[in-house]
């Protein structure tokens, strides 16, 4: 009997495995039979029914065989080993990755990895190559590394069962940091106005001088002057000595004579499992989105910041926003030291207003000089609110150059100037 080939149909084909053969097969006549090993890999539980088809020169052929088996469970999670130490994620760059993976119940029958960069909902799928018995290899695509940061899980396939690592997946997924060699801000800075900034990213122990001396030049207060907000004092200071660090969260005044495009080099992305915690000292506070995603306002939990504002200075007026954007800055005010939680979870719009009680109203003065202005100045009523000073009360935050202001005056129950922008009442 000469055999020209084996083929298996049914439903459940792709589950039953036909060894490595030489055809055509030649099989003599006679008593003798010849042994077939076939291997079942089943993907699911259950009872599976199939034909294996002979086809040789039998004039009835092809013969066909019934093939019954019944899939279990793999209840033994797969073994994984994963060297993250050993992973590299460099911006742009493919990203090599390796795992270690068996199962002594079944075989493994597929590996992948699941990525998302920083900030993002939605996993993306990419496919591990078997290299050898239980050696499997991907590269993550170039596009997916950014200084956003990234997440990562693996599913191990096998026996009908899919492991995880980490153990949890995508609730819980390991973290990427990306090496940053360079970046540079989206936007050049603005010509002759103060402006705050920020980075998204780590910076280790680089010092103002480190990273904007390239662009800026010697420090000189006629092309650029840096300055922060002194808690202590109650007034902003001037870094001419460059010689403090720049954190992510951390904002600070900059102006520069000529429109001037920011780099950073040798920077990591800053993404972590947890929300990123920025310290706040009793008064103004100048805080910056930590990440390179929009964060929004209503996000992060502000019941305890004056007003519930958060302040931004376009270049001619403080504004009252409603996100946080990266590179930019923004100012809070508390009434004693505590800490501003901020989730890794981009929002690309704000969030529609909650509905304002009928009860609740409120009237708006404005002001401007044809430059500069100031329309974020409030008086009204809210529900919540009391006649004396309180949380609902909204601070004029601290201006800085030339600048237009109203303000309402009132006395405060701790040693702030009782300068307010929003004066609601009951």
């Amino acid at each position: 009997l000469i055999v020209d080939s084996l083929r298996i149909s049914g439903p459940d084909s792709n589950e039953f495995l036909i060894p490595d053969l030489t055809f055509p097969l030649s099989i003599p006549a006679g008593p003798d039979s010849q042994p077939l090993q076939l291997r079942f890999n089943p993907l699911s539980a259950g009872a599976k029914n199939d034909l294996l088809l002979i086809y040789s020169n039998d004039p009835l052929s092809p013969a066909s065989l019934n093939l019954n088996a019944l899939g279990l469970l793999d209840l033994t999670p797969a073994a994984i080993t994963l060297d993250t130490s050993s992973l590299s994620f460099i911006t742009g760059s493919n990203s090599p990755m390796e795992v270690i993976t068996k199962d002594d119940e079944c075989i493994i029958q597929n590996v992948s990895v699941f990525v998302r960069s920083g900030g993002r909902q939605v996993y993306r799928q990419t496919n591990f190559t078997q290299t050898d018995d239980t050696l499997w290899s991907a590269v993550i695509p170039g596009q997916q590394v950014t200084e956003r940061g990234l997440e990562y899980y693996l599913e191990v396939c096998h026996g009908g069962a899919i492991t995880c690592y980490p153990q949890n997946g995508a609730t819980e997924p390991e973290i990427g940091f990306v090496q940053v060699p360079t970046l540079s801000f989206p936007d050049a800075t603005l010509n002759s106005r103060y402006q705050m900034i920020s980075v998204p990213v780590q910076t280790g122990e680089q010092k103002l001088i480190d990273l904007f001396q390239d662009d800026l030049g010697t420090y000189d207060n006629i092309n650029y002057r840096f300055f922060d907000w002194n808690s202590d004092s109650s007034e902003y200071v001037e870094l001419s000595a460059l010689d403090i660090p720049l954190p992510p969260g951390k904002a600070l005044w900059l102006i520069t004579r000529d429109a001037t495009v920011l780099d950073l080099e040798n920077a990591q992305s800053n993404l972590d499992s947890a929300d990123f915690t920025v310290q706040l000292k009793a008064g103004w506070n100048m805080i910056a989105d930590p990440f390179a995603f929009t964060v929004s306002w209503d996000q992060i939990d502000h019941d305890y910041i004056q007003g519930h504002t958060l302040w931004y200075y376009n270049g001619d007026a403080w504004i009252i926003d409603s996100l946080l954007v990266p590179y930019r800055g923004y100012a809070v005010q508390v009434i004693s030291d505590t800490a501003l939680y901020i989730p890794a979870q981009e929002t690309e719009s704000p969030l529609v207003p909650k509905p304002v009680p009928a009860a609740e109203w409120h009237l708006q003065i404005t002001a401007d000089n044809g430059t500069q202005y100031d329309h974020y100045n409030y008086a009204g009523i809210r529900l919540a609110a009391s006649d004396d000073w309180d949380i609902c009360d909204i601070s004029e935050p601290p201006g800085i150059g030339n600048f237009v202001s109203i303000y309402f005056q009132k006395d405060t129950a701790v040693s702030f100037p009782g300068r307010l922008a929003g004066d609601f009442r009951e």
